[in-house]
Order: C-alpha cells, then structure tokens, then sequence
C-alpha cells in the first residue's frame, strides 16, 4: 500500500509498505507538483489524521477498468454524461422488457437476462455518480485556482467515513435493488404460469358444462318428439276404429274374403 502524506507547503512524504520493508521518500514539489498531487486518480481519497496531516490513501473503490463492461452494455462512450446514461438506459430497457417477448419463449429467456444485465450496469454507474458526483470515464473539471482546490478537499475531507459508509449503504442498496426486480420478475412469472394455468382449466370446466347442457337438451327435445309420435299414431288407430263403414272401400269381411281366394275386390262405384 501506498501512502502519501502533505508534511508542508512544500515537502511530500511518499511511504511504500509491502513485505516488512518500509521506505520513506521526501520529495521537493512546487505549486505545479501540488495541483498533479491534487488531481490524483478517484480511487485515491484524502483524509485528515489524529496528528493534523494530509494523507491520501488508496481506497477499495472500482477501478475504471471495471466500468468498461457496464458502458458497453448501456451504449456509451467515454465523454457520456448522467443524462446520456439515463436516456441510453430508458431505451434499452424498453425495447429489451421481458413482457414484449411473453408470446415467445425462448426469446423472454434472453431478454430477461439482457435485462437484469442493463439493470445491474446503470445501478453501479448510478452509485458511481452519486459517490465522485460525476461518471467513471467523464472528464474531470479543473478548478479555477490552487487555492479553490485546497479549501474544497479541506472542507469535504472530514466526512470522508460517512461518504465510504454512504457509498458501501448505496451499493448494498443497488444489490438490494437488482435482487428486487429479479424477485419481482421471478414472481411475475409464476403469477403468469398460474394464471395462465387457472384460465385453462376454467376453460376446460365451461366447454364440460356446455357439452353436458347440449347433450340434455338434445335428449329432452329426442324424448318429447318420441312421446308426440306415439300420442298421434294412438289417435290414428282411435280415428280408424271409429270411422264409420264406407260405400267405396270395402269392409273387413269382404277383405279377408278376398285374400281367402286370391282376388282383390274393386270397390263399388
């Protein structure tokens, strides 16, 4: 680990620890080498210790080169700033929402991943932003003056512990966040497959009802017609007996007479 502390306005004290060995080097620097000092990458952070002196130390933050993956996912380039990740990650999302593939499968599969993905990347470069107050490859404002410089790192140091508490509450909260929407996602689906699964059976009870219905009501009107038919070949039997003899057709006697010998008898006219 490397430590580098600010003695004077003039002496910079750079101690190098690894392995037992420790050395300690007093470098001489004049304003130019205070503002390169000043303008140390992100990742190194300056706070005040017990004895009054200016160190800053390499913190575990995410180097830059981590970042790469989340700016290729969300389309961006090095200069984007907040606004371009908020428009890139409003597009993307949309076209890549699971629930416009929930008439193909396989396709859902990859979206939702491809989803999860854009989530993930835009909560880190989001925690990122609220941390540093500016993205991982955006270009760092200079400061109008040493001076400037000197009494804003003096006045935002002391709160450099809840800043890192802060940054750890925020990316624990993103996590929770991620964790979130693929719960949320997760649980939607099965909603869906029991919905899905509840309308198919109630479909399947209706059609059931219905064919049983029809089939009753064909029974019924099979049973009345049946009934009718009877009912008027009865009366056409009771009509025949009790119709009275005719002079034109021949009578019963007269019939069997004739089937005795073979003839049929021609009415009478």
């Amino acid at each position: 680990m490397t430590r580098y502390s600010l003695r004077s306005s003039s002496s910079l004290s750079v101690k190098t620890i690894g392995n037992g060995n420790s050395t300690t080097k007093v470098t001489e620097f004049n304003e130019s080498k205070r503002s390169q000092l000043a303008r140390l990458p992100i990742f190194h952070r300056c706070s005040i210790l017990n004895d009054g002196k200016l160190a800053y130390m390499n913190e575990q933050q995410p180097r830059t080169r981590d970042f790469k993956l989340d700016y290729t996912l969300l389309e961006l380039d090095d200069r984007a700033d907040w606004e371009i990740v908020r428009a890139n990650y409003r597009r993307l999302v949309h076209m890549w929402h699971p629930d416009r593939y929930a008439q193909r499968p396989r396709e859902r599969i990859h979206a939702q991943q491809q989803f999860i993905a854009l989530t993930k990347a835009y909560t880190q470069l989001r925690t990122f932003h609220r941390v540093h107050g500016r993205l991982p490859f955006e270009p760092i404002k200079k400061s109008t003056s040493d001076e400037n410089m000197t009494t804003r790192n003096t006045v935002k140091e002391p709160n450099n512990k809840n800043k890192t508490s802060n940054a750890a509450d925020q990316q624990q909260n993103a996590e929770t966040t991620v964790e979130g929407v693929e719960s949320g996602m997760l649980a939607r689906e099965a909603n869906t497959g029991a919905k899905s699964e509840a309308g198919t059976s109630a479909r399947a009870i209706w059609m059931l009802a219905g064919c049983a219905i029809m089939i009753a009501t064909l029974g019924v009107f099979f049973i009345i017609d049946r009934k009718a038919n009877q009912e008027i070949i009865e009366q056409g039997r009771e009509a025949i007996r009790d119709a009275p003899p005719s002079d034109f057709m021949p009578s019963a006697s007269e019939i069997r007479r004739s089937e005795a010998k073979g003839a049929f008898v021609q009415p009478t006219k």
